[in-house]
Order: C-alpha cells, then sequence, then structure tokens
C-alpha cells in the first residue's frame, strides 16, 4: 500500500455573486410546559438570521416560537424557493428529539401532546405521535435536497434538555447525506446540546454555546465553511469542557465560504492527506441502481466491496460492510418503520 501527500486545488466554486442564497430561520423557545421553556432559541435565531443578511444572503425568512402549522408551512415555502441557480440554508434552535433513529424538530405545542400517555403507548404508536405532533427531520432533509441547489447547508442547534421520557436523548447521525450537502449539529450524536452559557456576573449568556461561537467565526473572510465548523468546534469544547463536541456530516464538491472577500474562496488549496491507494479498489463511490437505490461507499471490481451505505427504494436503510453486492459482515438494518437489526449478516441475509 502506498500513500500519497498531496493539494487539491478545487477549480469548481460557488460564484455567490452570481446565485441566490436563501434561509429559513427558525428559533423555538416558548414551549408549552414551563420546564421546557428556552432562554435563548429566538435571540440564536434573531442573531444569525442578521448576520447572514449581513454576509449577502438575499432571502433570510424568520420564524419565531412556532406550532407544526407554521413551521411545516414555512419549510414548504422554502421549498418551494430553491433550483439550480440557490444555495440554501436551514438553521433550527430549540428542542429536538430522536425516537428508533428518527430525528424529530419539536414545534412549542408537540411536547404536551406527544407526552399525554406516552409511556403506555405501543413502539408504533409512539411514532405515530411524534409523526403527528413534531417534523420529521428526513422529509425535511429531502424536501431541500430535492431543490437542486447548488449547496445545502443545515445547522441544528437543537438537542436541548426536555421533558418527553421513553424517548431517546439528542439526534441520530443521518445515514446518507447527498452531495453537496452539509449538516452541522450542536453536539454529537445521543448528546444533549446546552441552551446557555453562565456568565461570571451571575447572568446567563444571550446565545447558547454554540451559536456563540457560530457567530464568532462565520464572518472570517474566505474560511472555507468546514474549517470555520472545526474552529467552532474546537472554541466550543474548550468552553464547555468537552462535555459538548458539535458533529458535522457533509458530502461537498466545491468550495463554500460564507465570507468570500474578492473571490478568494475559490483559490484556497485543500490538503488532502494519507489517503491509501489499494488495487481496485477506491476509496468513495457514489452508484445509482436500475431500481432506484442508491449506495454510496467503497468498491472493488464494479461491485460493493468494504464499508458502505445502501439506501433502499422501500426506505429501508443499511449500513456496514458489503461483499461483492451483498451485505456481509457486520451492519445495521433499519426498516422504514424504525425498526432496526444490528448484527452480523452473509450473503445479504442475518446470519
Amino acid at each position: 500500500m502506498r500513500k500519497f501527500f498531496f493539494f487539491i486545488l478545487l477549480l469548481i466554486a460557488f460564484n455567490v455573486f452570481a446565485i441566490d442564497r436563501i434561509a429559513l430561520v427558525i428559533g423555538n423557545a416558548d414551549y408549552d410546559y414551563k420546564i421546557d421553556q428556552l432562554e435563548n432559541p429566538v435571540n440564536d435565531a434573531k442573531d444569525i438570521a442578521a448576520s447572514l443578511e449581513e454576509l449577502g444572503f438575499d432571502d433570510v425568512t424568520r420564524v419565531y416560537d412556532a406550532d407544526k402549522t407554521t413551521m411545516k408551512e414555512a419549510i414548504e415555502k422554502f421549498g418551494s424557493q430553491l433550483n439550480e441557480d440557490t444555495i440554501s440554508l436551514f438553521y433550527y434552535a430549540g428542542h429536538a428529539k430522536q425516537l428508533h433513529t428518527v430525528n424529530y424538530l419539536l414545534p412549542i405545542h408537540s411536547i404536551k401532546a406527544i407526552k399525554k400517555n406516552f409511556t403506555n403507548l405501543s413502539e408504533p404508536e409512539k411514532l405515530e405521535r411524534f409523526n403527528d405532533e413534531a417534523i420529521n427531520l428526513t422529509p425535511l432533509i429531502k424536501l431541500i435536497e430535492d431543490g437542486n441547489s447548488k449547496l445545502n447547508i443545515i445547522i441544528l442547534d437543537a438537542c436541548r434538555d426536555n421533558s418527553i421520557s421513553g424517548a431517546q436523548e439528542g439526534l441520530s447521525k443521518m445515514l446518507l447525506v447527498s452531495k453537496n450537502t452539509l449538516i452541522a449539529y450542536s453536539t454529537s450524536p445521543g448528546k444533549k446540546a446546552d441552551d446557555y452559557i453562565n456568565l461570571q456576573d451571575g447572568g446567563k449568556s444571550r446565545n447558547s454555546p454554540y451559536t456563540t461561537q457560530l457567530l464568532k467565526f462565520i464572518k472570517t473572510p474566505n474560511q472555507l465553511i468546514e474549517s470555520m465548523l472545526k474552529d467552532v468546534g474546537s472554541a466550543l469544547d474548550t468552553e464547555t469542557n468537552g462535555d459538548q463536541l458539535p458533529w458535522v456530516e457533509h458530502n461537498l464538491t466545491s468550495n463554500f465560504c460564507f465570507n468570500d472577500v474578492d473571490g478568494g474562496c475559490a483559490k484556497i488549496l485543500i490538503p488532502i492527506l494519507d489517503i491509501p491507494f489499494l488495487d481496485g479498489l477506491y476509496n468513495i463511490k457514489v452508484k445509482d441502481l436500475d431500481n432506484g437505490d442508491h449506495y454510496i461507499g467503497q468498491m472493488k471490481n464494479g461491485m460493493f466491496n468494504g464499508k458502505g451505505v445502501m439506501k433502499f427504494t422501500n426506505g429501508a436503510t443499511y449500513e456496514g460492510n458489503f461483499l461483492d453486492n451483498k451485505k456481509s459482515g457486520f451492519g445495521t438494518l433499519t426498516q422504514p418503520n424504525g425498526n432496526s437489526y444490528e448484527g452480523n449478516f452473509l450473503n445479504d441475509k442475518k446470519d
């Protein structure tokens, strides 16, 4: 095995002056129960929206303390604005929850409705309750990706502690991120994010710890979004003494800087280090099958071999090891209803 160290100049960069930058910014704080009410999401949303406008975003929609109907209408309108000549940004601050690895954003009246006899419900009934009262993140992201924007940025300052028991904490990672999509989470999968910072004078910060750092770094001139978010994460790690570590998933193929000065973003060299070259093995490939299934992962000799993710047309997802196009080895198969199996597979079957 040989390893090469080299630099790639990404020649394709976004001309931010030739396309529209469109954002939807949502902040939910005024929840039904006092115990679930939050200090900062509306402040976070207001300050992020103002920064985006300063950075040249053409259309920034603000939504504060929204019920499900209001959120759904805003999201659908946002999706209808997207096309091949746009860059999209979706920002959400507020409560969120996962149930069987399905992620949900919580409108202001949802917690009270979800909690009603929740622990007495069957698992399918719990999923139905969440789908009725909350915003399922998976179709939201699909709606954004289907807009075919040049770039999709999704920032989730969520996972703040709430009173719903019987569901998992935080958010789970997305199994498949489409081309030119970036998802930034304020904390690691399954972890909670803080709502504020306790100040030395006894007061509380105006913004959440994550958005505080995001506002600090987002205006840095000619800094790639990936690098900017690393700086956010490093600063947040220090600020919280390691208690809150952000998470980023992306599949970007071009440069993007929030503050592109004199076209400098397009000229940035991206270091690609320590890449193994194995005979016939490519690191990552994306393949759409004739039946509509979608694969991203390692391939050898034109077949799925190694680690990868398969998203099936029926809504199921498999993440794990493949051998000659078949599920073989350790992996996780998640069904459309949220039920999952984690274990060994052999020739496409559970071993």
